[in-house]
């Protein structure tokens, strides 16, 4: 069987984030909001061939762990999981 999952991966609450800094100066310094919040981060959509969903879940959760996220500045958030017929 095969699975497709959709991953976010973003800076954890109390690091800072430059990208994203620099995307909210960018809106004010243009006038498209007074005070923009902003965060930049990552999306990924992975296909892996599992025997089962809890097998497919393990994978995943070793995938996001060891390669997705620096665990130290990032979290991940699954957004889905589907069995791809």
């Amino acid at each position: 069987m095969k699975f497709k999952a959709k991953i976010t991966v973003s800076q954890k609450k109390d690091v800072l984030d430059p990208k994203g800094e620099t995307l909210s100066s960018l809106l004010k310094r243009l006038s498209l909001d007074e005070n923009p919040i902003c965060s930049v981060g990552k999306y990924f959509e992975l296909e892996l061939n599992s025997n089962t969903k809890e097998e497919f879940n393990q994978k995943l959760e070793i995938i996001c762990k060891n390669v997705l996220i620096n665990p130290i500045i990032e979290e991940y958030n699954i957004l889905s999981i589907e069995e791809i017929k």
